[in-house]
């Protein structure tokens, strides 16, 4: 999802440097928006109601348990913190938008 906001902070994906691949994979420059600063619309039917209809921008790399999500990348040091969202469903009326975090603790006490 390209950044909607001025300024939005970011993750630029590489791909692992002589790996033995010449070949670039599809990801490789793409931008990581973070989900902290940018939301998107997310969740289906009834469901989709819940918290206005909106997630953290991110992505789905193992599937649909989860979505990461990166929450404040550090140039100087070059790491980044990263959050999991998580969505509920129920058969027939949908699914929430991918809301439900531990981001809720303070990352730095755990509480």
């Amino acid at each position: 999802m390209p950044c909607t906001v001025k300024d939005c902070a970011y993750l630029e994906l590489d791909d692992l440097e002589n790996a033995g691949h010449s070949d670039r994979s599809k990801l490789e420059g793409k931008q990581w928006i973070s989900g902290k600063y940018q939301e998107v619309e997310g969740g289906r039917g009834i469901l989709k109601a819940v918290n206005n209809g909106r997630e953290p921008t991110g992505r789905l790399p193992f599937g649909k348990a989860f979505k990461v999500v990166v929450m404040e990348p550090d140039e100087t040091t070059d790491t980044v913190d990263t959050a999991l969202f998580f969505r509920f469903c129920a058969w027939r009326i949908g699914c929430t938008p991918y809301f439900i975090s531990n981001t809720w603790l303070n990352p730095k006490t755990g509480s």
